[in-house]
């Protein structure tokens, strides 16, 4: 009886190192599956099309690194404040929606390194106003918005008066709309964002203000899932090396179509191409005309 429960002892230990062995990476591998979360009201980054499809720039990177890996990609749309507690407690491989650097993330989650420069942080503000706007103090008892969770709201919080209220939505859209109809005074959105929402909004502005930024978007994965996290990080600068050796200003949806990206991508990428650049985006993204991000926007900065 000893040795039978001796033995059964020492199963449980080397099934429980086995365990202990494995990683994420494997994992992803054995499932044939990467999962992604992300917030797809980001335009041009994560945006749902007119055929209720999310796509945008994002989206080309991951399914790119999904065919690197030999897997299928699946993207879990939730809100951006649901988005970090996925990839918190481990319910996705990964997260992909603006996210940006915070030190208080790191606890709960591996960053890689910056792959794209954001630009500007800005206030959307109702037109013929931004001029009036051109200090945080100009902002004394006024209301702006920010997305719940992100790197905006931080700034709204930590650079404008105390006085300031700051409310919180969940879409991006649901604080244009806020402008819009004068409930609030201000949404706090990066540069990206903001050219894209005036290219459809002509009664709204940049508030002459700008909030004091330096970083750009990461890539969030799995607390201690190291393999998983430098394998994310090699292949960000596999796109980087791939980019800076075309030596033209390639625009960086080329990178996917010319290294295998599946039907969908190259569908998608092609009709991108197709469009002047004032149209890029028009019918994938109906409300983000401009131009696609050159090859200087998609970057690693090493750090």
């Amino acid at each position: 009886m000893k040795k039978i429960l001796a033995f059964a002892l020492a199963l449980a230990m080397i099934l429980t190192c086995s365990l202990a062995l494995a990683d994420r990476l494997d994992d992803i591998k054995a499932a044939g599956k990467l999962t992604v979360a992300t917030s797809p009201d980001w335009p041009p980054y994560e945006y749902i099309d007119d055929n209720g499809d999310i796509v945008g720039t994002d989206i080309l990177m991951c399914q790119w690194m999904a065919e690197q890996l030999g897997v299928e990609l699946e993207i879990q749309p939730m809100a951006f404040d649901a988005c970090l507690a996925a990839v918190g407690q481990g319910d996705v491989d990964m997260m992909v929606a603006g996210l940006t650097y915070d030190e208080n993330r790191l606890a709960r989650m591996e960053l890689t390194g910056i792959y794209w420069n954001e630009g500007d942080q800005g206030v959307l503000v109702k037109k013929g106003t931004g001029a009036s706007y051109n200090s945080a103090e100009a902002f004394n008892g006024k209301t702006v918005a920010a997305q719940n969770g992100t790197n905006q709201q931080i700034m709204a919080e930590e650079q404008l008066p105390e006085s300031t209220t700051v409310e919180l939505v969940t879409k991006i859209p649901d604080g244009v709309n806020m402008v819009k109809t004068g409930r609030i005074d201000g949404l706090v959105v990066p540069k990206t964002v903001y050219d894209s929402v005036l290219a459809e909004n002509d009664d709204l502005e940049i508030a002459e203000f700008a909030f004091d930024f330096e970083g750009g978007n990461y890539i969030a994965s799995v607390k201690g899932e190291d393999a998983l996290t430098a394998k994310i990080q090699e292949m960000i600068d596999q796109i980087n090396a791939e980019l800076a050796a075309s030596g033209s200003d390639t625009r960086f949806e080329l990178f996917f179509e010319d290294n295998g990206g599946d039907d969908t991508v190259a569908a998608v990428t092609a009709m991108l191409s197709s469009l002047p650049p004032e149209a890029r985006y028009k019918k994938s993204f109906p409300q983000t005309p401009g131009r696609l991000p050159d090859r200087n926007s998609f970057c690693w900065s090493g750090e």
